[in-house]
């Protein structure tokens, strides 16, 4: 049978499909599902306490996330909170660690919405679905990269700080829960190579006032030589136009 016979949602899914495998996924039905088939394995049709969703990613066994399927031409924006409702109904024998399904994806086959769900998740244009090793690595990762910045953030926000400082509290408990707030925030500078890597894109985008150097003054005022040679052209080239310039005006003009 012809794609073109396809419900739009099947040929969306079919497309689906097609971008999953070439970014190293496997794609299997409900009734074939075998994890250890690939790293990356994406699961039709499956089953949530809130229905099927449309796909389910497992990634090292582990499952990680979902992709809602849209007809070509749908709004995706709209879909979000329905993936993400999926997210939390998932089976609860299947989900170990807090925070382990958090990649959601809304697709239409030819355009896509991605967000990582967590602190104020928002989502974002993609070209192509991640490949499971990227997942991997974001798994093993105990924050997004969102909320370390909010993290940062809210350490050197006044008001920020002000929010998770009981108003009621002694003057040194106060201290101690800014300096909680703060170390929290710092925890990500902790890794070596991250400071190594700052401390390089900070050198490479410097830039540097040279106060030492002396500059040398090499003329100023009168250059009566100058002056002289810019005359001698001038006066040239008024000789060599001269029948240019004086000539009548053309009466037609």
């Amino acid at each position: 049978m012809s794609e073109g016979a396809f419900h739009p949602e099947d040929r969306a899914r079919s497309s689906i499909d097609r971008q999953l495998i070439v970014c190293g996924w496997v794609v299997q039905s409900r009734s074939e599902m075998n994890l250890g088939a690939g790293r990356g394995v994406a699961v039709r049709e499956f089953q949530t306490a809130s229905g099927p969703v449309d796909y389910a990613l497992f990634v090292a066994r582990k499952l990680c996330g979902v992709i809602e399927a849209k007809a070509e031409g749908t709004t995706l924006s709209g879909f979000s909170d329905q993936a993400e409702r999926y997210i939390h109904d998932m089976p609860a024998n299947l989900v170990r660690d807090e925070g382990q399904v958090r990649f959601e994806y809304v697709a239409s086959g030819t355009e896509m919405l991605f967000r990582s769900c967590g602190s104020r998740p928002s989502s974002h244009r993609v070209f192509a679905f991640h490949r499971p090793e990227t997942l991997e690595f974001w798994l093993r990762e105990p924050q997004t990269l969102r909320t370390r910045l909010r993290h940062i953030l809210e350490a050197i926000d006044p008001d920020a700080l002000a929010a998770h400082v009981p108003k009621d509290a002694r003057e040194q408990e106060q201290k101690r829960a800014r300096e909680a707030i703060k170390e929290k925030a710092a925890i990500l500078f902790d890794d070596p190579k991250l400071r190594t890597l700052l401390k390089g894109v900070k050198a490479a985008t410097d830039i540097r006032i040279d106060t030492v150097s002396v500059d040398a003054v090499v003329s100023s005022g009168w250059d009566e030589r100058k002056a002289g040679d810019t005359v001698a052209r001038f006066k040239k080239f008024l000789e060599e136009k001269r029948d240019e310039l004086v000539a009548p005006a053309d009466p037609l003009s």
